[in-house]
């Protein structure tokens, strides 16, 4: 896991929305030199309460249990080190995302470890790893972000969305 290149900052806006849909509120940023996401989320999602960052080779050793851990895969990685990181991490915290070059990895790769939900991508593959119930939450959360995101550019749109919305609290 290394350091995201300049290239990949397309991932960040998609990374920060998964983390808002899995309503973690403490988040690990597991990375090999200089944090990327941690800084971000403070500044950016007041909802995530606790943010911290160590390297890599140290978060298994946190006493911490956090609702989130971030890792991001290095370009030529070996991949038996990385899966068994994130099988590690798994274990000790309620979800992971995996932000890795689809130039080494496959989503085949990740959703063998556990239940997935894939963000689409063109350059990378971004996973959130966790409970089948927090995949659920989550898909949802990032669906009704998507319709409130067109929403604003769509009145009718919006107007479908509220009506479901009323419908759903009657029910």
């Amino acid at each position: 896991m290394t350091h995201m290149s300049r290239l990949d900052y397309h991932h960040i806006p998609k990374v920060l929305d998964l983390i808002a849909a899995s309503g973690a509120q403490t988040l690990l940023e597991a990375h090999d030199g200089e944090p990327l996401y941690a800084p971000l989320v403070r500044a950016f999602l007041p909802t995530v309460s606790r943010t911290d960052e160590l390297p890599a080779e140290d978060a298994h050793a946190t006493r911490r249990t956090y609702d989130l851990v971030l890792c991001q895969a290095a370009p030529g990685s070996g991949p038996h080190a990385l899966l068994d990181h994130v099988r590690a991490l798994l274990d000790k915290h309620r979800g992971v995302i995996v932000v890795a070059p689809k130039s080494d990895w496959e989503k085949a790769d990740f959703a063998g470890i556990s239940p997935a939900l894939f963000v689409n991508d063109a350059t990378g593959i971004i996973v959130y790893l966790a409970k089948t119930a927090d995949i659920k939450t989550a898909r949802r959360k990032l669906l009704q972000r998507r319709v409130r995101r067109q929403s604003s550019f769509t009145p009718t749109v919006e107007a479908v969305f509220r009506t479901v919305r009323k419908a759903r609290k009657k029910s």
